[in-house]
């Protein structure tokens, strides 16, 4: 298991922290300096291409190693201070034009930044369908975060939180079942598909579902982030939990007035309280990890 970031390892302590949860390996900007000689550094770390270059030469490496590998990567060339990388020869990427007029406050630079991190995350997975392992890797793609600084996004609150999830998976590992693209689903829900696809017969523990199957975990049938938590019958925030908002269209982006919790039936309560238990548990899974013991 190998954790890439092109961030400083001491930024939050986050090369400690990781290994501590079990990474074996934590590859940060000081070791992508060693490795790439000519990689130039920001207030950040490094940049986003070199990571990539490096996971891609790991997977090169991995083709003739049977030995299982699990990489995740977290760039930082698209946050502020948006320092373009003077490498990069910007070009057309379709529809990115069209976030020009709703970055807000943000720099014109931040939608150079994006293009830039995508260009390359692109030319990442295209290496890896190019590659000898096309036919036994898979790769997921999310964000931390949403539209963060963009305005005038059109339909509810819900929206403006969401994040993309892009997942590139090999015929013989494609579920048979046709995926409910409407689901509710969040973060939680990421890595238990990735187990379900990838492992046989693992146990882990229980803290979310596998999104490409609509019939297991169903108590995990919710999405939350940090301020929302949504049901089949509505979403609540999380700071004003007695009141339930409705989904008023199929694709539950548009929200109604709201009503009481209590007003709802005993069914829907009680799933609403599940859900809220969840960042309960997840703090205690943490400390857990972290300290061990009772």
């Amino acid at each position: 298991t190998l954790f890439i970031y092109t961030g400083y390892e001491g930024i939050r302590n986050r090369s400690d922290y990781f290994l501590k949860q079990g990474f074996d390996q934590f590859v940060g900007a000081h070791q992508l300096t060693s490795y790439f000689g000519d990689m130039p550094t920001n207030v950040w770390g490094g940049e986003d291409a070199y990571m990539y270059e490096y996971a891609s030469d790991v997977l090169d490496e991995q083709t003739h190693n049977q030995q299982p590998l699990f990489i995740v990567t977290l760039s930082t060339t698209n946050h502020p201070p948006y320092a373009v990388p003077s490498s990069y020869q910007e070009h057309v990427v379709s529809g990115v034009n069209t976030l020009s007029g709703n970055i807000g406050n943000l720099p014109t630079e931040s939608l150079t930044t994006y293009k830039y991190t995508n260009d390359h995350l692109g030319h990442f997975v295209t290496r890896v369908k190019k590659s000898g392992l096309a036919n036994n890797t898979i790769v997921a793609i999310t964000g931390d975060h949403a539209v963060r600084g963009l305005t005038g996004f059109q339909g509810s609150a819900l929206r403006n939180v969401a994040v993309p999830l892009y997942m590139y998976v090999p015929d013989a590992y494609k579920p048979v079942q046709l995926v409910e693209l409407d689901q509710l689903a969040s973060h939680k829900d990421i890595m238990p598909t990735l187990y379900h696809l990838a492992l046989s017969e693992a146990t882990y523990p229980n803290l979310g579902r596998n999104i490409l199957s609509t019939l297991e975990n169903a108590e995990h049938r919710f999405s939350e982030s940090a301020r929302y938590l949504a049901v089949e019958a509505g979403v609540v925030l999380k700071d004003r939990p007695t009141m339930v908002y409705p989904f008023v269209s199929d694709r539950r982006l548009v929200l109604g007035e709201p009503m009481l919790l209590i007003d709802h039936d005993e069914a829907v309560r009680q799933k609403f309280l599940a859900a809220m238990a969840y960042d309960d548990l997840v703090d205690w899974m943490m400390r857990y990890q972290l300290v061990g013991g009772n």
